[in-house]
Parts: structure tokens; sequence; C-alpha cells
């Protein structure tokens, strides 16, 4: 049986945070802001499909889990725009849960996660972000009986994890991300893991054996051997480590060798595995928790009983384990202390929560010196807490869910200063973003607002971009211009300009409309007539097309393209190899532009011999520095409606 991780008399991170929210208030009272925009609505209406645990991979989305009640708790991936969120795979088909858990990058895209399905039971998974790219990787325990991985750990190519095959007991096991890649590394019989870590070349393991109690072990990944490292606590009590966690070859943890938890470090040998400082009085010991490696330093909140819970660091010696500063001020026997919460390495530096017994608790940071361990902002007017968790930096500046105590939990920008990003939920209610992820330049979280639920949204300070726009020619005569962002709330004809090089004439506005297909993020210009013969060129009005969050598209771009009546064969010329294929569908419907339909009537008849004949034995050649047309789609396919650019300049003079 897993081991529970004893729990200290820590505050509760996230204070006076709402645990539901009210949704009181309409639709139309919702505001986004400062470039906030609504990713995906997964769960249309009011209710949530509770998006959780983003995962950046490399592949160019995000991993994360989300709810409806058709699929149930099940893989979802993002790349910040509608089109782009969606199911992975329902891996446990129809509204069961698959619940996947745990997920681990292991780059170009590809995580290693827990899920459950009615075949394997819960096992471990492997997904690229494509429903065939994600499959159990073994199913360790057969049929629907379950393994249960779980503490998930990435060492170089490998994930190690404990699992019971349901003849072993739990043991350490490892996979890669191929299919049948899991073997068991261990068989020891009565072993129970609780927590894992890997430092260096070594798998480290909290577990337990009847002789030992619970001490620390290792898995020696150069020569496959296991062991225990030290019997911190002699005999068969256990010294029970908790919180382990790795910086540099070295894991740091909590143990009870006599004295009271107190922090110890190994390096996976005996002489090397040490209590670190004895910073609890007597046989109390320390209560520390949240061990955060930040480089090769941890930093961790410890109580001396004198002065109350602290911030501690480490550097893996007994002289460099020390109190980094008296936060919340006190020398008396039962001082409140600041109670560091939510320790997270950014930038080289530790960040958390802390109260200093006059701000309230606010976000601090720390470089490891009692000099430069500063509080960031005053979010919260005076003693009043705000409370900030689920910080993400993001430029120069830290993001995170703050609480003034007149806006609720929304999105803070900190930087010189500390402002809101947003009211999303106008009120003391707060829309409790969370699961704050850099995704390139943008931060990726989830949000709560009235009429939506709890979905993902966006921070976007990415310009949208314009991809490689096509000319659509066998059923008819339109430009599709396919887009990073949501542009369609600016979309209008005057954002484009169409000239027809060959006429030196421009398509009046009045004869273009343009639509937006929110499931491709594609824009489509259409015509309200047949456009006449000619090399022609869009090009797109800088500044006017903005996304949902303001930003505008802001480099000049344009896009090439021809027409030419009768050039079935699109090779920029109208010869007899086109009027064969003309003669060869006469008089028969459903055809397209390369079998003869040149007036887009659905037919080839007379109307189109007349078109072919106007030009017939003419050409018509590209403008100067262009390329020509790729090759068109085979006639008669109905396949692809679409030639490649003829140019796509990302900048014109």
């Amino acid at each position: 049986m897993r081991k529970l991780r004893r729990l200290s008399n820590r505050p509760t991170l996230r204070l006076n945070r709402p645990v539901t929210r009210a949704a009181l208030q309409s639709l139309e009272e919702r505001r986004l802001l400062a470039g906030i925009s609504l990713v995906s609505d997964l769960l249309p209406g009011a209710d949530s499909s509770q998006p959780d645990g983003f995962v950046d991979a490399g592949g160019g989305f995000l991993f994360f889990t989300a709810t409806t009640p058709s699929t149930g708790l099940e893989l979802y991936r993002t790349d910040g725009t509608p089109w782009g969120t969606k199911l992975v795979k329902d891996i446990n088909p129809g509204a069961a849960d698959s619940a996947p858990a745990e997920l681990i990058s292991m780059g170009g895209g590809v995580v290693i996660f827990t899920s459950t399905d009615v075949a394997g039971g819960t096992e471990v998974w492997r997904s690229d972000g494509t429903s065939a790219g994600t499959f159990r990787i073994a199913d360790i325990n057969p049929g629907a009986a379950d393994s249960s991985p779980y503490e998930l750990v990435r060492l170089g190519n490998f994930v190690y994890f404990a699992a019971d095959d349901g003849t072993n007991g739990p043991q350490l096991w490892r996979c890669g991300t191929s299919a049948g890649s899991a073997a068991r590394m261990t068989s020891v019989s009565g072993l129970s893991v609780a927590e894992i870590a890997a430092a260096g070349t070594n798998v480290f393991l909290s577990a337990s054996l009847t002789a030992t109690g619970a001490e620390i072990y290792r898995f020696d990944t150069t020569t496959s051997t296991f062991g225990i490292v030290r019997d911190i606590a002699s005999g068969t009590f256990g010294s029970e480590p908790y919180d382990l966690v790795a910086a540099g070859s070295l894991v740091y943890f909590f143990a009870n060798g006599g004295q009271g938890s107190e922090p110890f470090r190994s390096d996976g040998t005996s002489t090397g595995t040490f209590q670190l400082r004895n910073i609890g009085p007597s046989n109390i010991g320390c209560d520390g928790y949240e061990i955060t490696a930040v480089g090769s330093t941890v930093f961790f909140a410890a109580d001396n009983v004198a002065q109350g819970t602290e911030l501690y660091k480490s550097d893996g010696t007994v002289a460099g384990t020390a109190l980094v500063r008296d936060i919340y001020p006190g020398s008396s026997i039962g001082a409140n202390g600041s109670y560091p919460t939510g320790l997270k390495a950014i930038n080289g530096f530790c960040y958390f929560t802390a109260d200093d017994s006059v701000n309230g608790y606010e976000l601090w940071r720390s470089d490891g010196t009692s000099a430069g361990t500063t509080r960031q902002t005053q979010i919260a007017a005076g003693s009043l807490s705000s409370s900030p968790y689920s910080y993400a930096a993001l430029g120069s500046n830290i993001y995170t869910a703050a609480d003034d105590n007149v806006r609720g939990y929304e999105l803070w920008r900190v930087g010189d200063n500390a402002s809101p990003v947003a009211d999303l939920v106008p009120g003391s209610i707060g829309s409790g973003p969370d699961g704050m992820t850099v995704f390139g330049q943008d931060l990726i979280f989830s949000a709560t607002v009235p009429g939506v639920g709890n979905e993902v949204y966006k921070l976007d300070f990415t310009a949208p971009q314009l991809l490689a726009p096509s000319f659509e020619y066998l059923t008819r005569q339109a430009i599709t211009l396919p887009f990073t962002d949501n542009v369609s709330a600016s979309l209008a004809p005057a954002d484009f300009t169409l000239q027809n090089l060959t006429t030196s004439s421009t398509v009046p506005l009045s004869a273009m409309a343009v639509t937006w297909n929110a499931l491709t993020g594609t824009a489509t210009i259409t015509f309200n007539s047949i456009l006449a013969d000619g090399n022609y060129r869009l090009s797109v009005v800088p500044g006017s097309i903005t996304d949902a969050a303001a930003n505008a598209l802001t480099t000049p771009a344009a896009f090439d393209f021809y027409v030419l009546a009768g050039d079935a064969s699109r090779d920029r010329a109208v010869n007899f190899n086109d009027l064969l294929v003309l003669a060869s569908n006469y008089n028969l419907s459903g055809k397209t532009f390369a079998e003869g339909d040149f007036s887009y009537d659905g037919a080839v008849n007379f109307n189109d011999l007349l078109l072919l004949a106007a030009n017939y034995n003419t050409s018509l050649a590209p403008p100067a520095g262009t390329a020509l047309l790729a090759a068109p789609p085979s006639a008669g396919s109905g396949a692809a409606d679409d030639d490649e650019p003829a140019g796509f300049a990302d900048v014109l003079a």
C-alpha cells in the first residue's frame, strides 16, 4: 500500500480562496480585458470542463486534462487557438473517466502518464498528441486489473515508477515511450513505495520493508542494483523519509533520525547520507515542508519553534543549511512564523507566499540571502492577505492569481509594481485563475466565468499571423486565409486590397465578402461575380486585423494568384489540351473547372466553350518576381480545391 506523507500544521495555500464561484452575473457583464481571451469553451454554456495539469512537451501545444459529460475526464491538447484545442483520445470510451494523471514530458511532443480503460485497468500510457499515437505502453497487471502506477519520475529516456503486476506486489518499474517498453527493476518481497526521486544516475525511493521500516533506498541505473542507502533510524521503526526532491546529483528529504523529522541529503552512499541540521528543538523536529530546488540549492519551510515556521535553504552541506530570513519577526516560544507556501523556482529565485505580520500573505522572492529575500508587492491593502498562488514568469513580469479583497481572485502582473491584468468577473467573486503555464509568448490558464464555466483562457501577447493563403478555383473562386489566432471580430473586406496586376485595376470592396470558419481558424474571401482574367495580388492592410486580445497583425503580407478562363490544366495557357478536357466532359454536370466548367455553373456546356474560345492560343505570364503556381490537383479528383500560393511575401515595400 502506498504510504501517505506526514502532514504538518502548515497553513493552507490559497488562503481565503473561494471554493465555488457565484453565477449570478449575466454573460453581458463579463469583461475580457488587457489581452485575455477565452481559448475554448469545451463544455459550451455555464457548465465547466475543469481544465487542469497543463504540460508543455515541446510539440507546439500543451497537454491537459478536461471533463465533459460525453467523454468523462480525458486527455486534451491546446495550441492556444479554439480550433487547436481538442480531445486527444477518448481513452476510456464514453462517459467513463480515463483520469489521465502524472503527465511527464519526454520532449518532442510526447508525454508519459497514467490512465485507465476498461480493457487494461490503470496502467502507464504515452501520447504524442494524436489519437493513433496515444496508447498503453504495457498492461503490467494483465487484463482489466490495475497495476496502479504512481510516483512517475523521468531520468534520461526512461520514466521510473512504482506499480504492482498482481504477482510481485509494488515494485520499481521503468518504461520508455514505445509499446512494450515497461520492465520491472526490482523484485523485493514486502516492498512498499511512498515516494520516488531521480538524481544523477540514481533513483531514490522512500520505501519500507518489515526489517527496516520506511527508509531511503536506491536503484543504481548503471549497475541495476537496489538496496538501502542508510538505515537512518536503525531497527524496524524507520525514519519515514518524505518530500524527496532532487537537486543536482543529490536528493533532499525530511526524515526522523532520532531528533524528529529534520532535513537530510543523500548522494546514494551511506556516508553521503546525513542530517543537514537540527532545526527543531529536542526531539520535536522541524515539521518541514515544500523542499524546492533552485539550481543546486534547495529552499524549504521549517519551524524552529523560537521563530516559528520560516524559509530555510541548503547547499547540501551542514554549514550551508540555514535560516534565510526571519520574515515574521519573533523570538518567543509559540511564535507564528511567516509560513512560506507555494515555493517555486523562477529565473534563479525562489518565489513564495509569506506573512511578515504587517502586510498579510503576499508574494515574496529569495536569492538565498537575508537581504535578497524581499516582498515583491502589496496587492491587498494593509494587513489583509492577497494570498497569491500559481506563479509564472513571462518577460520581465511575474503573473499570479491574487485577491486584493476587492475583486476576488483574479490575474495580476507583478513587475516594478503590481497591477490587475483583468477583472474577468466584476465584483468580489473573482474568476479564480489557476494552472499558469507559459506557452511561447503567451500565458495559458484556467478561469471560471459566469455563463462560460471553468475553461481555458489565454493572456495573449502574440500578434496574429497570416499563414500561407490559397486560391480555390475548382468549384468556385475564393481565397482562403488561415490565421494563427481568432481574428473573426475584426475581419472585413476593407482589411484587404485585391489588384488585377494585368489590367491595373482594383476589385471593389463591394464585390468581396469575408467569412470565418471557427473550426479551422480560416477566413475566406468570396466574390459576387467571376473574376476577370489576369494576375492578382491580395494585400493585407497592416494593423487592421486584430485578435480577440486586441493584438494587431502588423506585418504587411501579400498573396499572388492568377485567373485564366479555359485553362483547365492550370499551366497559364489555353490550348488544345484544354479543349480536349472540355470536349470529354461536354454536356455533363457535376464537373469542376479542371474538367471544363469555367463558368462555375456545375455543368460543362456551350458557355464554357465560349470562354475557352475567347482565350484560345493565349497565355498569361506570371508577374515579375513571383513563382509559378504549384501543380494543380488532379482533374476530377474532387479533393483539394486549392492552388498553393504563387508568392507569399511577408514584407512588401
